[in-house]
C-alpha cells in the first residue's frame, strides 16, 4: 500500500546571542549555513522527510553562492537528496531588499506538486536562514511563479501518491493557428474516471471560456473512451465534424491537440476517432480514419533556442494537391538551412492523416543556392513505380519547402546530375493552406 502522508515542518524561532553562549560557539552560529535536502530514507523510518545538513564557511565566503551550490549537490556518504531532480537546475539569482529572486530552469514545471513543495521548502529553509534573506521569489521563463515564500511555516503535501489529484499535460494551438503549445494542470480525479476522459473534456471546457485556445470544434461533446490494446478509442458527438475548422490548418491541430494529449499520459500509443458509435469522417483536409500517434514536431517549445520552423508537403488523400504543414526541426549548424529542410522532408513517412508525396527511399546527392535557385540532386528513387507525375508532384513538394524557408524563389531539381524539372516555382494551386 502506497504510503499517503502531510509532513507539517515548522520553523520555530531560535534566540541568539544567550548569556551563557561563549565567544566561541557564537562564531560557530555566525559560520554555519544550514542547507535542506530530502531524506526519504529518513521518512520511511519514521523520521523527517527535511532535514538540514550544516556547512562552515569562512568569513570571507559568499553564504547566498554556496547556499544555491549546496543545494545543487547533497553531502558525498549521506542519506540526503537534492530536491533539484528531473532537470530542475538553478539558473541565476538576484537579492534586493531582503528579497531573493531565484530564477529556475523549465524543468520545474515538470514536477509533481509534491516534488515541487519539496523545492520550494528546501530553497526557501535554506535562504532564510541567511541573515540577508528575508522572502524567496521563485522565477521560470521571466515568469513570477511562487512569490514571497517565508520560513515561518512550509508544508510538503503528498499529491503523488494522493489518487485525487493527477498533473496532466494538454496541447493547445498557438495565437497563430500553426503550431501547438503545452500547458499543465493539476486536476482533482475521481478513482472510477479515466484520466483520458478528463483530458477531453479539459480540452472541450478550454473551448467555451471567453479566452479558450482549444481547437476542439464548438458544441462537441465526449460520448464514451475506450482503451483497447494501446489504443485510445475516442467516440464525439455530430457537432466534431459539422463544426469542424474550415482550414487545412484548424483540422490538423483539432486532431493533434487531442492526440498529442492524450498519447503523452504515457499509456496509450494512438488513438481512433469514432462520430456517435461510427467511422469518422468529413474532414476534406485530414482522414480521421486513421490511427494517430503523436506527431511532436509541430509542437513549440520557447526553450529551444536550435529549433527551425519550416513547412513541409504531404499528401491529402484523393485530392491530388499538398497540404502545407507547418514544423519546427532541429538546426544543423554544419548545414544550410534548405538543406536540413529539404533532409527532413526527404525521411517524412506518412503522418495520421496525410500521406507523403516524396517516394521512400529518395536521398540527397547535392543541393546547392546561387542567385535566388535552389538546385537540388535527387537519386532515381524520384522515379519509384515509373509514374513522372508522382515525381513531378513530389519535387514540387520539395521546391515549395525550400521557398518557404526564404532562401530561394525558385528551384530546379536533377537526377543523378541529370536535369528533370527547371526554375520550380511555388505552385499555388497545388497547394491546401
Amino acid at each position: 500500500m502506497l504510503k499517503r502522508f502531510v509532513a507539517v515542518l515548522t520553523v520555530l524561532s531560535i534566540i541568539f546571542g544567550l548569556a551563557a553562549c561563549s565567544a566561541d560557539d557564537e562564531k560557530a552560529d555566525k559560520d554555519k549555513l544550514s542547507v535542506y535536502y530530502i531524506n526519504s530514507q529518513s521518512y520511511e523510518n519514521g523520521g523527517d522527510y527535511i532535514e538540514a545538513f550544516d556547512y562552515y564557511l569562512t568569513e570571507n565566503e559568499d553564504r547566498v553562492n554556496n547556499a544555491l551550490d549546496y543545494l545543487s549537490q547533497p553531502p558525498e556518504g549521506s542519506s540526503l537528496e537534492t530536491s533539484l531532480i528531473k532537470g530542475t537546475r538553478i539558473y541565476s539569482y538576484e537579492l534586493e531588499n531582503s528579497t531573493i529572486d531565484v530564477t529556475l530552469s523549465p524543468a520545474y514545471l515538470l514536477l509533481t506538486e509534491l516534488e515541487k513543495a519539496a523545492v520550494k521548502c528546501c530553497l526557501t529553509l535554506t535562504l532564510c536562514g541567511i541573515n540577508e534573506v528575508e522572502y524567496v521569489n521563485i522565477y521560470v521563463d521571466e515568469k513570477l511563479i511562487e512569490e514571497n515564500l517565508d520560513a515561518r511555516m512550509m508544508i510538503i503535501e503528498d499529491t503523488d501518491t494522493n489518487e485525487l489529484e493527477k498533473r496532466i499535460r494538454l496541447y493547445f494551438p498557438d495565437d497563430n493557428n500553426y503550431y501547438l503549445q503545452t500547458e499543465y494542470r493539476v486536476l482533482t480525479v475521481v478513482k472510477d474516471i479515466l484520466i483520458e476522459e478528463y483530458v477531453i473534456e479539459e480540452l472541450i471546457k478550454s473551448t467555451e471560456t471567453e479566452d479558450g485556445r482549444s481547437s476542439v470544434p464548438l458544441g462537441t461533446r465526449l460520448l464514451s473512451v475506450e482503451l483497447k490494446n494501446g489504443v485510445c478509442v475516442v467516440d464525439f458527438s455530430r457537432e466534431f465534424v459539422e463544426n469542424r475548422p474550415d482550414t487545412a490548418s484548424g483540422q490538423r491541430l483539432t486532431v493533434y491537440s487531442i492526440v498529442n494529449s492524450l498519447v503523452g499520459l504515457g499509456n496509450i500509443e494512438g488513438v481512433k476517432f469514432l462520430v456517435e458509435g461510427e467511422a469518422a469522417g468529413g474532414y476534406e483536409y485530414i482522414d480521421i480514419n486513421d490511427t494517430f500517434t503523436a506527431f511532436e514536431d509541430i509542437v513549440y517549445d520557447p526553450q529551444e533556442v536550435s529549433q527551425l520552423f519550416a513547412t513541409v508537403y504531404l499528401g491529402s488523400k484523393d485530392s491530388g494537391k499538398m497540404v502545407k504543414t507547418p514544423v519546427i526541426i532541429d538546426k544543423d549548424p554544419e548545414l544550410s538551412t534548405e538543406e536540413c529542410i529539404a533532409r527532413y522532408a526527404l525521411s517524412l513517412d506518412d503522418i495520421g492523416g496525410y500521406e507523403r508525396v516524396i517516394p521512400s527511399g529518395v536521398q540527397l546527392i547535392g543541393i546547392e543556392t546561387v542567385n535566388g535557385v535552389c538546385s537540388l540532386d535527387l537519386t532515381f528513387a524520384l522515379f519509384a513505380g515509373g509514374d513522372a507525375n508522382a515525381a513531378t508532384l513530389a519535387s514540387c513538394a520539395l521546391a515549395a519547402s525550400v521557398i518557404d524557408s526564404g532562401v530561394a524563389n525558385r528551384v530546379t531539381v536533377t537526377v543523378e546530375s541529370r536535369r528533370f524539372l527547371e526554375n520550380i516555382e511555388r505552385y499555388v494551386d497545388l497547394i491546401i493552406e
